[in-house]
């Protein structure tokens, strides 16, 4: 093997990591299943570097030549399609079509014009720039930017230069007449080098942009109740611990309310689970609709809710007012819904989340307790009590 074939064999291996890498997390994470087309982008390039490898072993048969050509060429545009399709957005297929035309016309003329010079080079790299340009501007236009997204975008502008730089180097380094000599000069090694790493850089920066997603997802799914759609009690509480901080290191009040609906056994009792079933998920939505944008709210087991907002406990209080409301107004017009007893609570300073909590449960209970279909709000803890020494 010369040193152009090692660098192809390397780009292979790299690519088909990728392949996989993307292929598994699709099938693995339901959100994800747009990175099949990240994969199938990189298995299409693949074959590009697999029929440059063997036309460098069997001699360049022009056929395998133009299918090397165009199949690299649709990797790079499949991507602006695959990114498009990652964020459920329309994916650009009129401009893929005509920049997928005019690489074969351009690919064509580089047939017509002599070879190893500057105007042949050109006219040959020119569609894989164009193609990157493509992507780059997905990327930036397509999406959130996070830290991980223009770093993509910016690998694929270098890729874009790396294209357009080619047949400047290719003047200080030379390029072969014959296809089948290209992988044994110093121009193919520094070549696919070149492309080689950009192309490794671009795809880990992908993989992990998917990877970092996959993980979101799991973690989504894990602190989600099926049932209302709401977070669970472990969400609840890694949301609610991270507001306590947020609103502590910006002076911020914070409120707690506990729901609880009244009577539910009978619900269940009368009209089976799936009475019971149909009420939760009515009242899920209730809370939704009453909640503040900034609102963490959650079903915490059973048929108790929480609701926690950055608002002083009076507003807290109208929230859960007009929350217990709207569930007697229901409750009076139809048997699945049920009334609702809730309990607020106020941050105290250097007061935990859990202590917060169980004030607002007291609290609640105490609207139970005193008949039912109330807000109750908590007071402060009592102090505990000092004793006296006697002499």
């Amino acid at each position: 093997m010369n040193g152009g074939q090692v660098v192809l064999a390397i780009n292979i291996a790299a690519a088909a990591i990728f392949i996989f890498g993307y292929a598994m997390i699709a099938c693995s994470y339901r959100a994800q299943r747009p990175a099949l087309w990240f994969s199938a982008a990189y298995a299409i390039g693949t074959l590009s570097q697999i029929l440059n490898f063997l036309i460098s072993l069997v001699g360049g048969a022009a056929v395998f030549e133009r299918a090397s050509y165009m199949s690299f060429q649709l990797a790079i545009l499949l991507f602006s399609a695959g990114w498009a399709a990652y964020h459920r957005r329309p994916a650009p297929w009129r401009i893929i079509g005509l920049l997928s035309g005019a690489g074969v016309v351009l690919h064509e003329i580089s047939f017509l014009v002599p070879p190893a010079t500057f105007a042949n080079g050109i006219a040959y790299q020119l569609p894989f720039a164009a193609a990157a340009m493509l992507a780059t501007r997905s990327v930036l236009s397509i999406g959130p930017r996070s830290l991980l997204v223009r770093a993509l975008g910016v690998s694929y502008a270098l890729l874009a230069l790396n294209f357009l730089a080619k047949p400047f180097l290719a003047l200080e380094w030379g390029f072969p007449t014959h296809l089948a000599d290209y992988t044994a000069t110093s121009y193919a090694l520094l070549s696919q080098a070149s492309t080689g790493i950009l192309m490794l850089g671009t795809g880990m920066i992908l993989l992990l942009i998917v990877a970092s997603a996959a993980i979101t997802e799991a973690i989504t799914a894990s602190e989600t109740d099926p049932l209302s759609g709401l977070l669970n009690r472990r969400g609840f509480e890694r949301l609610a611990q991270e507001a306590i901080t947020r609103a502590r290191d910006r002076g911020e009040p914070l409120a707690v309310a506990v729901f609880d609906l009244d009577y539910f056994k009978q619900i269940n009792d009368r009209l089976g689970h799936d009475g019971g079933d149909r009420a939760i998920m009515d009242f899920a939505a209730r809370l939704r609709r009453h909640a503040s944008a900034t609102a963490v709210i959650a079903r915490l087991g059973g048929e108790e809710f929480a609701m926690l907002v950055t608002e002083e406990i009076g507003r807290a209080h109208d929230r859960a007012e007009a929350i217990r409301v709207s569930a007697m107004a229901a409750a009076e017009t139809t048997r699945l819904s049920p009334t609702t007893s809730a309990g607020v609570a106020q941050l105290l300073p250097d007061e935990t989340l859990f202590t917060l909590l169980r004030r607002a449960d007291q609290a609640c209970y105490a609207a139970k307790s005193g008949g039912r279909n109330q807000v109750c709000v908590a007071g402060e803890p009592a102090a505990a009590p000092v004793l006296a020494l006697v002499a």
